[in-house]
């Protein structure tokens, strides 16, 4: 069996489970304090039966400051007039340092040092980034996402007040309105322009890879120069301003007027994205583009080239529209109707994000420039914005079907609307009897915990499945089943233990699924970083991944490579890659008692999967001992591969088309053998060697039927399973039987 479970990946056998596990008690920055025993030591001595306190008191900072009424233990330390025992009070109401609020503050948000970044770095970046996005940098402060469960239905709002009030101090909030209205904005920043995604086209950038920013900005301006020229515009001094140019690029042609309908759309009068209503209304771009009537078209600057060239590569508009087209969500030429959409999301979205309290502050803190929207861009080019979104729309965007006009587009525009989460949100920090603040928490979230917060458990979920904040979610057992927090969140914390492995493996199964950040992460790091993978970036990269990924991978089991990906045999090999288990449990607890007995009892429940009566039939395999009887449990473990296993060889036949498939399939069947026990291999291995050679010498009709024969000899999971004890290659041995005796 895997170590790890979290559906289909449980058909992969590669020998090493794809997680880390991190203990607190093994943190040397997690060291017991002296005031912690004396506390321990405070409530044993008020309470005859300390078990429940003691626990409450471990689960989190002044935990009756946050815990609501229902709590029945709350009985027992205060009543409706006051404290029935006013030194237990005292100890659970006080805000008292907490080990694991430390560990998250220091493993998670490494002391607060995450507080500048907006988005996280992207996986794979176009180009070297500088200031806190550099590799170096992200790689020092740890830049990630962490989804913590807790059992206590207190602790998610606890740890993200006091958390939040722990960024907030030293930081201001921000101006309000930093961007205001103009025509010279709503070009740079707000205008999905579709001249300059289709001059600027997405394999600009992945054919272009290891070159610096400055290096692209010349490229782009040479490219862009190319086009007018084609277009007969004149190298003049007397040139358009950007914001004229590309009225004239996007909305005249041929015609002397402004498309009018467009114009409304921008302008905010006709808005026809379909969203609830909102305070942020459309930007209003004045009278000048109604008004414009140019005297001098077709006429360029060196100024105007250098403003076309950093907008088709910093405007967030853009960039979106330039990946909605790479992900095949749009098409190549966008319709009217989807250019409109996208106008008036990025009027009334994008301009909203960057001018929240919290996202101006951060923005406001680069160096270097005076006015903000220069710092804007300065923030955009540092972050990749390109590829961050590219990675983005990949995983959360679905490509357009064929007749659809633009659902598609509009289920997209919807998760990124809730993604960039325009409304406030806060929490009180209770921080004694009388003292109390508020306190923002974009960063940190507590999930299902509505009556708090104004974040509805949707928005929530695609935010933390998006690149943006929150970067922390921290949830109860509301979050354990049917929901998914994998595309852009790797580490896992168990603040405590659940009551029984199943419900662990469902938590880690939230962040363990297809496509997940770390199978990403190992995809980038297996793949050189130059190859060119044209307008589909992320498609090229994960078609290149199963061609270089080991048999497994390149044969498709397990759904390979988009659920696990192991190292690569013609590629680098892949290191320090896979989810990350943190487990909270406090040195010389029950708990971390707990923790190692629960480890041991995984296999054994993943057995009892789909049976009648789980407990029973659990109690049965710990009597039986499987181990001692010489039983593998990978062949009594349940198949979940999605369809059937012979339509799937069929489908792999289809793709074998040049020699080197074939050579590649013969030398995956030779390392299948190496992972068979001496008794079965010596009596497959003159089948193999036989079938080999018919591939490589024999007739056509010879080598059809051995190709099929290895196919389903290197598959696991055939008619009878290969783990199966005692009989596992039976079929194989048949199966090989039958195609060595086709002749041609």
């Amino acid at each position: 069996m895997k170590e790890y479970i979290a559906r289909t990946e449980r058909i992969l056998f590669e020998g090493k489970a794809h997680f880390t596990e991190r203990l607190m008690q093994n943190n040397e920055t997690i060291v017991p304090r002296t005031e912690w025993l004396s506390q321990w030591f405070s409530l044993k001595n008020e309470v005859s039966s300390p078990r429940t306190y003691l626990s409450l008191w471990r689960s989190g900072q002044a935990p009756l400051s946050y815990m609501k009424s229902k709590y029945k233990v709350l009985a027992g330390v205060k009543t409706p007039k006051g404290p029935r025992n006013r030194e237990l009070y005292t100890a659970l109401k006080a805000p008292f340092p907490n080990p694991k609020l430390q560990y998250i503050w220091e493993e998670l948000l490494d002391g607060g040092s995450t507080w500048p970044y907006l988005w996280l770095p992207p996986t794979r970046p176009y180009y070297p980034s500088h200031g806190i996005y550099n590799e170096k940098t992200v790689d020092n402060t740890k830049v990630r996402k962490g989804l913590v469960f807790s059992s206590w239905n207190f602790v998610p709002t606890l740890i993200a007040a006091e958390l939040s009030n722990e960024i907030s101090k030293g930081h201001s909030k921000g101006p309000k309105h930093a961007l205001k209205e103009g025509t010279g904005l709503w070009a740079r920043f707000w205008h999905p322009s579709p001249y300059l995604c289709n001059v600027i086209k997405h394999d600009f950038f992945s054919s272009r890879q290891g070159l610096s920013f400055d290096e692209l900005m010349r490229s782009a301006i040479e490219v862009i120069k190319k086009d007018l020229d084609k277009r007969q515009w004149a190298d003049t001094g007397r040139a358009l301003s950007g914001w004229q140019a590309l009225i004239h690029l996007d909305f005249e042609g041929k015609s002397s007027k402004i498309d009018k309908d467009l114009l409304s759309v921008i302008t905010g009068t006709k808005s026809r994205f379909p969203l609830r209503e909102s305070k942020n209304t459309p930007i209003v771009v004045s009278q000048k583009l109604s008004e414009y009537k140019s005297t001098s078209k077709n006429a360029y600057s060196k100024d105007l080239l250098s403003f076309l060239a950093k907008t088709a590569l910093l405007s967030p508009s853009v960039c979106l529209l330039r990946a909605l087209i790479s992900s095949r969500t749009v098409g190549a030429a966008p319709s009217r109707d989807e250019i409109k959409m996208l106008m008036d999301f990025c009027g009334r979205h994008w301009k909203a994000f960057f001018n929240r309290e919290g996202i101006a502050a951060v923005i406001n803190s680069v160096k270097g420039k005076k006015k903000f929207p220069d710092r804007l861009e300065a923030y955009l080019q540092d972050g990749n914005i390109q590829a961050m979104l590219d990675e983005y729309t990949h995983h959360a965007a679905e490509p357009r079907k064929s007749g659809e006009k633009s659902p598609a587009l509009n289920r997209f525009l919807v998760k990124l609307s809730l993604a960039l989460g325009s409304r406030k949100s806060s929490l009180t920090v209770k921080k004694g009897h009388r003292q109390r603040a508020r306190v923002a928490t974009d960063r940190i979230k507590a999930f299902g915990q509505d009556e708090d917060q104004n974040d509805s458990r949707e928005s929530l979920r695609e935010a933390f499945n998006s690149p943006f904040w929150p970067f922390v979610l921290v949830t109860t057992s509301v979050g354990q089943e049917g929901l998914d927090f994998h595309l852009y969140c790797k580490e896992i914390f168990h603040w405590n233990l659940p009551s029984n492995p199943i419900q662990f493996e469902q938590r880690e199964g939230r962040i363990n699924r297809y496509s997940a950040l770390w199978v990403r992460e190992a995809v980038s790091k297996a793949l050189p970083e130059k190859d060119h993978w044209g307008q589909d970036h992320w498609r090229g990269l994960f078609d290149e991944a199963k061609r270089l990924g080991d048999r497994f991978v390149r044969h498709g089991v397990g759904i390979s490579p988009r659920w696990s990906y192991s190292k690569t045999e013609k590629g680098p090999k892949v290191r320090d890659v896979g989810y990350v288990r943190h487990v909270l449990a406090i040195p010389g607890s029950e708990e971390s008692l707990r923790y190692q007995q629960m480890l041991s009892s995984l296999e054994q429940y993943r057995l009892t999967l789909g049976q009648s009566n789980q407990e029973q039939f659990l109690k049965r395999l710990k009597e039986l001992n499987l181990k001692k009887m010489g039983y593998d449990a990978k062949g009594l473990m349940i198949c979940l591969f999605p369809g059937e296993m012979g339509v799937h060889r069929t489908r792999l036949y289809k793709e074998l088309k040049k020699p080197e498939d074939y050579e590649s399939l013969c030398v995956d069947a030779n390392k299948h053998l190496l992972s068979m026990e001496a008794d079965a291999k010596k009596k497959i291995q003159p089948l193999v060697t036989r079938a080999i050679q018919q591939i490589r010498a024999g007739g056509k009709k010879e080598k059809e039927a051995c190709t099929k024969a290895l196919l389903y000899f290197i598959d696991p999971f055939d008619e009878i399973k290969d783990f199966t004890p005692g009989r596992g290659w039976d079929d194989d041995i048949e199966v090989f039987q039958k195609a060595l005796m086709v002749k041609g």
